[in-house]
């Protein structure tokens, strides 16, 4: 047995602690903040009226997690799954909705979806691949060559004027990255995901899931240290140090950068109101996430994501109605657009705002250090992720004169990147338990 040290208590830090726990090893996870989980929390806002996400509520990758199931913790947690995936607003073409188990009527970019889910990877292939499970591809080959033709051909639409581009739009939303191929291939994942399994939102809240993992870590014999803010890596002592709490601690006690491209500004706007959004299409009312703009994500253009978590949970505001919005911002913000521009979808939407608040670009490292400038994936979707996934422990720093013991680092530019999933942190390790073997 090892005794290992998990700086940052994320959902990376615990599921990671979790997994060295389950093979044996003593690990105690120190966090700065009062509180676990990171993004993946929850509070009471607005004159404790209405309970609202801090960051993540929906959870594409949560069910292809290998981490999830085996610990129970999609046991623990009860989850809403609209049947509308997302729905894309477009101001120069009609809505489009991407539901689970259907797709929208015929168009190339649908077309492209239906051929490669029928013949590329499958639901489970996906969850073998996320857990480094290359032996099935190995199997089938072809599944693969034909997904990854599929992905190219899904970046060419996005990029030429057609009368699908809003759907393929909507995917690549939530995987920011200026490289097409990149973003294609994981936002095609997500979507395949979306239309077998859907996008779920926690009853409850985001902070039940990091309830679920912190009970488990502890259960297991773990130690959690809260308001323990670390400066330097001289007086921990342990046989193993674990870097999990963002590119910003690695630049703070290592002395450089994790995060490559920067991703990214945002700016968060909760609303609570007093009844439900009056869309114009009664289809946005059971969507999980609405996305505005007609731009990529890794234009320089803004764009906007749009969930209502009360329409499936109403235990999030008993009086009222709770919204947030992210919004991505080029040159000089203006706070109100978000508004403005929901306003155009739903007229009324400004008359039910019963409260407001913005968490502006540098307002996120009050209560999560790895959100700078708010980028809340903590970079931009790059190539080496992949790179992990063949070897987790490629971008380790080795023994150092400077250091007692070896230090890793893990967070949102491990594959297979950011997200409430907890597979970086399962696949990590397991494989440091090998090797400490």
């Amino acid at each position: 047995m090892k005794s290992f040290t998990i700086i940052g208590a994320g959902v990376t830090g615990l599921s990671l602690g979790i997994t060295l726990l389950n093979h044996g090893h003593s690990v105690v996870i120190l966090e700065s903040q009062a509180s676990p989980g990171g993004s993946c929390r929850a509070e009471l806002k607005f004159g404790e009226k209405a309970l609202v996400d801090l960051g993540a509520a929906i959870m594409p990758m949560l069910f292809t997690s290998k981490f999830f199931r085996e610990n129970g913790i999609l046991e623990d947690v009860e989850f809403a799954r609209p049947d509308i995936v997302f729905s894309q607003l477009s101001t120069t073409q009609r809505n489009r909705h991407f539901a689970r188990h259907r797709l929208p009527d015929d168009s190339h970019a649908v077309r492209v979806l239906r051929w490669t889910m029928k013949y590329g990877l499958r639901i489970h292939d996906v969850e073998g691949l996320l857990a480094r499970n290359f032996a099935r591809l190995a199997l089938f080959p072809h599944r693969l060559m034909i997904t990854s033709a599929g992905c190219v051909l899904l970046g060419i639409l996005a990029k030429v004027p057609n009368r699908d581009r809003a759907l393929v739009l909507g995917l690549h939303r939530h995987v920011p990255s200026k490289n097409i191929v990149l973003s294609s291939c994981a936002s095609f994942l997500m979507g395949l995901v979306g239309v077998q399994m859907g996008w779920p939102i926690p009853i409850g809240g985001s902070g039940q899931i990091t309830d679920s993992l912190t009970a488990r870590f502890k259960q297991l014999g773990g130690e959690l240290r809260l308001g323990h803010r670390v400066e330097t890596l001289h007086q921990i002592e342990s046989d193993a140090l674990i870097l999990a709490g963002g590119s910003q601690l690695v630049e703070r006690i290592l002395g450089r950068s994790e995060r490559g491209n920067f991703g990214a500004e945002i700016v968060k706007t909760d609303f609570l109101l007093s009844g439900p959004i009056p869309w114009k299409d009664a289809c946005l009312k059971v969507s999980s996430t609405i996305h505005l703009g007609d731009a990529l994500p890794g234009s320089d253009s803004e764009w906007g994501v749009i969930c209502c978590p009360s329409e499936f949970d109403s235990s999030r505001a008993p009086e009222g109605y709770v919204v947030w919005a992210y919004k991505r911002l080029i040159g000089s913000p203006k706070f109100q657009t978000i508004e403005d521009e929901i306003e155009v979808h739903a007229p009324g939407f400004k008359s039910l705002i019963i409260a407001s608040e913005t968490t502006r670009a540098d307002d996120f490292r009050k209560w999560n250090e790895a959100i700078d400038g708010g980028d809340i994936l903590d970079g931009a979707f790059q190539w080496r992720m992949l790179l992990d996934a063949i070897h987790p422990g490629a971008r380790t720093r080795r023994r150092d004169p400077e250091f007692r013991q070896p230090t890793y680092i893990i967070g949102s530019q491990t594959f297979p990147g950011p997200g409430i999933h907890g597979i970086a942190g399962g696949n990590f390790g397991r494989w440091l338990s090998l090797r400490s073997k």
